[in-house]
């Protein structure tokens, strides 16, 4: 796991595991007692039962239908591990390549090329490959790290543009304002049911500790590195994603509301606001103090 599990440029925890212990510390710092895992046990097995009285209240086919359910949901329940393991091993695929990269910035490193090992992931594998037998020049390495270097921060501070219009070789891309006064922000209904607590507003990983039990989490995206978080949200509100993220996943898995796709919520949203979530209608009331 990292801050970005498909990105090999950021540190796994097993080489720095600075975020665990920030999760750690905001685990133990909730006074929340709960047994998470019976909890969830028994809604599954309400779900069960609704959806088989739903069935016998509404079909004369009951019993064939609560057969095939069964069937259905203990094909998904088997299957859908096979999703959860290809996602614990390409983490650690992604990692020995990270550790190939690093090893080939250290030697570039060694020759001149890098100040720092980490500056191989600006570089193209062709140019990586050029340098190793120093057919590249250093001026060159020197002026491409630097330039994909500022454009990778510039992008990191750009929001995605709503729609974009291409014909041919030519790109309108077309924003969304901000309404720094919003009373409600609009997304994808990502996971039912409605949340109201104070808003936690974090941008990376790094700032894990910050989240308390109860709160509404606030970001720009998630990836699985997140997950450990969820079970301390109320709510979860994403700016970008949509159904099928990882939050959304695992906001249903978990039961809370969750609302992706909102644009704005890091940017409207204040830290301590009090805010609802409706999960089930994709909307995120603010100004609820």
């Amino acid at each position: 796991m990292s801050e970005s599990v498909v990105d090999l440029m950021f540190p796994r925890w097993e080489e720095d595991p600075t975020p665990i212990f920030k999760i750690l510390r905001a685990h133990l710092a909730s006074d929340d007692k709960q047994k998470l895992g019976a909890e969830k046990f028994l809604s599954r097995e309400e779900a069960r039962a609704k959806v088989n009285s739903y069935l016998k209240n509404r079909s004369k086919l009951f019993l064939f239908k609560k057969w095939r359910f069964g069937a259905l949901l203990k094909l998904a329940t088997k299957y859908v591990s096979l999703r959860e393991n290809f996602r614990f091993h390409i983490p650690h695929a992604l990692f020995r390549m990270r550790l190939l990269f690093l090893r080939q910035g250290q030697i570039l490193k060694e020759h001149g090329y890098l100040e720092e090992e980490n500056e191989v992931f600006f570089l193209y594998p062709e140019e990586i490959e050029k340098a190793l037998t120093q057919d590249l020049s250093q001026k060159y390495a020197s002026e491409m790290i630097e330039k994909r270097r500022a454009d990778y921060e510039r992008s990191k501070k750009t929001k995605p543009a709503r729609h974009l219009y291409v014909k041919g070789n030519r790109v309108r891309k077309e924003y969304d304002q901000i309404d720094m006064e919003a009373e409600m922000l609009e997304g994808v209904p990502a996971s039912g049911g409605l949340a109201r607590g104070r808003a936690r507003v974090i941008h990376d990983i790094s700032q894990a500790d910050r989240v308390r039990k109860g709160e509404i989490l606030v970001t720009r995206a998630t990836d699985p590195s997140w997950t450990p978080l969820f079970s301390l949200a109320k709510g979860l509100v994403v700016d970008i994603g949509s159904t099928l993220s990882h939050g959304a996943i695992i906001a249903r898995e978990l039961g809370i509301p969750a609302v992706m796709g909102v644009r704005f919520g890091t940017d409207v949203i204040k830290n301590g606001e009090e805010v609802i979530v409706d999960g089930t209608s994709g909307k995120v009331y603010l100004k609820q103090t």
